[in-house]
C-alpha cells in the first residue's frame, strides 16, 4: 500500500510539473507574440512623422539596370503641421558633394562634382519632388505611411532581426503585387526599427518586374544616427538658418 501511495504521489508530482512546464511555454509564447506586436511599428511611425525637428545621418543606396549610387547623407529638418518647412541636406561620396537648403519657400542647390560647381535658386512649395531621396523626405513628413503600410499586406511578418551587433531590432517584411507606371510587378519591403528607442533603423524596398531593362530597382536607407524632437531644437534651427545665409 505504501508503494502504491508513493507511486501516486510521484504521478501527481510529474503531472504538476508537466502542467507548470506547459503554462510556462504558453506564457512565453504569449510574451513573444506581444514582443513583436505591430504596435511597435505604429509607435515608431508616430514618433517619426510627429517629430517637429531632428537630425538624421544615413547611407542611401540605389541600384537599377541603368544606375548604381551610394551616398552619405546628413539631414536637418523642421516641420510644421506634419510638413517639412525647412531643411538642410548634404549628400556626398568620393567624387561629389551636393547641398540643398530649403528656407522661406526658397530652395538653394549647390553641387561640386569633380571640381565642377553648379548652384541654383528656386522659389517652390514642393522642393523634394525631383530629388533622389524624396522617399525619405516623405517618410519624415508623413506624406506616405512607409513604416506601417506593409501591415496592410496579407503576407506581412514581423520578427526579431538576426543582427549580433544590435539589440532590440525588429524586422518587418512584406511582398505584394504593384503597378509601376503601367508595368505590373512586385514590391518587396523590409523595415528594421529599434524597439527600445522607437526609431527607424533601416528601410529597404525592391521594385521588380519581368521587364529587366528597367527592373529591379532597389532603394535602401541605412541610418547611422537619428535624433528626433517633439519641439523646435535650437541647434537644428541654427544649422539650417546658417546654411541659408551662406547660400543667399
Amino acid at each position: 500500500m505504501k508503494i502504491i501511495f508513493e507511486k501516486l504521489n510521484l504521478c501527481r508530482c510529474v503531472s504538476v510539473c508537466s502542467l507548470l512546464v506547459a503554462l510556462f511555454f504558453i506564457s512565453f509564447s504569449a510574451y513573444s507574440q506581444k514582443a513583436i506586436s505591430p504596435k511597435d511599428f505604429e509607435k515608431a511611425h508616430e514618433k517619426l512623422t510627429n517629430s517637429v525637428s531632428g537630425f538624421i545621418k544615413y547611407t542611401y543606396n540605389y541600384t537599377s539596370p541603368e544606375q548604381k549610387l551610394k551616398l552619405n547623407v546628413e539631414l536637418f529638418f523642421i516641420k510644421q503641421n506634419n510638413t517639412v518647412k525647412s531643411c538642410y541636406i548634404k549628400q556626398y561620396d568620393d567624387f561629389m558633394v551636393s547641398e540643398y537648403v530649403y528656407y522661406n519657400d526658397t530652395l538653394f542647390s549647390f553641387s561640386n562634382v569633380k571640381n565642377k560647381i553648379l548652384s541654383t535658386q528656386n522659389f517652390t512649395l514642393n522642393p523634394f519632388e525631383e530629388r533622389d531621396n524624396k522617399i525619405f523626405i516623405y517618410l519624415i513628413d508623413g506624406s506616405y505611411d512607409y513604416l506601417i503600410s506593409f501591415l496592410q499586406d496579407e503576407n506581412y511578418k514581423i520578427s526579431k532581426a538576426n543582427l549580433p551587433d544590435y539589440k532590440n531590432i525588429l524586422q518587418g517584411e512584406s511582398s505584394k503585387k504593384a503597378d509601376f507606371n503601367g508595368v505590373e510587378g512586385r514590391l518587396d519591403t523590409k523595415i528594421l526599427l529599434n524597439k527600445k528607442t522607437k526609431c527607424l533603423h533601416s528601410l529597404y524596398q525592391k521594385r521588380d518586374s519581368k521587364n529587366k531593362k528597367s527592373f529591379p530597382v532597389v532603394s535602401e536607407f541605412e541610418i547611422n544616427s537619428i535624433e528626433l524632437y517633439n519641439k523646435m531644437n535650437p541647434e537644428v534651427e541654427s544649422v539650417i538658418h546658417q546654411k541659408y545665409l551662406e547660400r543667399r
